[in-house]
């Protein structure tokens, strides 16, 4: 982690977050086409931080982008490359007049960085850079604690974003026998036995048992009731039927026997 970050601001960081950076890179290329290494691409933070951790390594990163003080704090980053720098043969530039054009290009920049970028022109070249150039290897420089910047305040977002209240865990699904059990309770608390009485014998079967008793009775009640209206219907239905014509000998052999069916049908009911 460290390795891409100004050891004055690793230095800063609370260490739960120096241990939670996780840097993405990407290959870089220089003007020519060719491979020029990698470079820092993105970062992100792990969870663990605390807030008053994260809003701390902000602001240290965040003192760490502060640009150049002044004209002369530019000048005096710049000194040490300049010194060392010499003409391409041919070249006729006005040097004073060079050093402030790239003096003013590059003030926007950290004074550490415009350093670190004078530097790497003093290992790489005995030449004076294009400000193109300049600016493109401090730009390379500036990427992880601008990322490092982004990823924090997208982690101190997440810290302070309220906390979802959690949902309760979806109810068991009510079986049968609990239905049941509900609806005999419900139909008796409402005085409708007879309805009641036939979940309790739903439920009974289901529990594999002989239904209660006030359900017994109230089942009987219902086919004594039926086989009476049963009875009245037959009744007068022979009676109409009687208006209608005299019974022959085969007729009354025939009711005779339907009535004898019926009979044992309804005591079977009754049993």
């Amino acid at each position: 982690m460290s390795a891409n970050l100004p050891a004055k601001l690793t230095a800063a960081l609370p260490a739960t977050v120096a241990t939670a950076i996780v840097w993405t890179k990407t290959s870089v290329f220089g003007a020519d086409g060719q491979f020029d290494g990698v470079a820092i691409a993105g970062a992100s933070i792990k969870a663990g931080a605390s807030l008053k951790d994260l809003t701390a390594a902000l602001a240290a990163v965040e003192r760490s982008l502060l640009p150049c003080a002044s004209g002369d704090d530019v000048i005096e980053a710049l000194g040490a490359m300049y010194a060392t720098r010499r003409s391409r043969p041919g070249e006729q530039i006005d040097e004073v007049a060079s050093l402030q054009i790239l003096a003013e290009r590059v003030r926007g920049f950290p004074r550490d960085v415009l350093v670190e970028t004078g530097n790497h022109f003093i290992d790489s070249t005995p030449w004076m850079p294009a400000v193109s150039e300049f600016l493109q290897i401090a730009e390379r420089k500036m990427r992880p604690r601008r990322a490092l910047k982004k990823a924090l305040d997208d982690a101190i977002a997440r810290a302070s974003a309220p906390k979802r209240t959690a949902l309760p865990a979806p109810s068991r699904p009510e079986t049968q026998r609990e239905r049941l059990r509900t609806a005999v309770v419900l139909r008796r608390q409402a005085n409708d036995d007879r309805t009641a009485a036939r979940f309790e014998i739903q439920l009974a079967a289901l529990e594999k048992r002989e239904p209660e008793a006030w359900a017994r009775d109230a089942m009987a009640a219902q086919i004594a009731e039926q086989a009476a209206r049963a009875a009245e219907y037959q009744r007068l239905a022979d009676e109409e039927a009687a208006k209608v014509a005299p019974a022959t000998a085969t007729q009354r052999a025939l009711d005779d026997l339907a009535r004898r069916h019926r009979e044992q049908s309804l005591g079977s009911e009754a049993a």
